[in-house]
């Protein structure tokens, strides 16, 4: 074999090992461009999913008709305390989407706490009573409360035929728990 036959076959034999590396470099920059492109493309699709959140409402804003007078309750999650008005955090059943109330809370608004009552309380203390899963019975009281933000609520309130709303009682949950355990 001759030198220039050496040549040549040493030339293939660099480029056959050459481009074996190099397959593989552009294999991995084509699989890293698809996946960054799959990236960002993910997060694109999410940021137009996360619509805001609904405005607060004013719980009137919620009456239909002025002939209608019923009870309501609603439950939620208070997110604010502004002045004389909670702002709850609900969320709208049909489309659960989350949905703020303001809800005004006067003087006159009678805000409570159920706690569990020590053993041996009297029986006209009790309010009424719990059990948990393991079999446990807890008597139940009821005292009056403050609200803090964070804490889980139930409102009960009645609607006037004059559009009014009326006798709101708020009852604050996150201290029963606190007191069962």
């Amino acid at each position: 074999m001759g030198r220039k036959e050496r040549v040549i076959a040493m030339k293939r034999k660099t480029k056959i090992i050459l481009l074996i590396p190099g397959s593989i470099i552009v294999f991995a920059v084509l699989v890293i461009a698809v996946f960054g492109i799959n990236i960002v493309v993910h997060r694109y699709q999410n940021n137009q999913m996360e619509e805001d959140p609904m405005p607060a409402q004013e719980l009137s804003s919620f009456l239909i008709s002025e002939g209608i007078q019923e009870h309501f309750f609603l439950q939620g999650k208070v997110e604010e305390i502004n002045g004389a008005n909670l702002i709850v955090r609900g969320f709208n059943i049909e489309t659960g989407e989350p949905l703020y109330l303001v809800v005004p809370v006067g003087e006159d608004t009678k805000i409570t706490s159920i706690y569990a009552l020590p053993k041996g309380a009297d029986k006209e203390e009790a309010v009424g009573s719990c059990s948990t899963l393991e079999g446990k019975e807890y008597k139940l009281g009821e005292r009056d409360a403050d609200i803090k933000v964070g804490d889980y609520i139930h409102i009960d309130f009645d609607i006037n035929p004059d559009n009014v709303i009326k006798d709101i009682q708020v009852s604050v949950w996150s201290s029963l728990a606190d007191s069962l355990y």
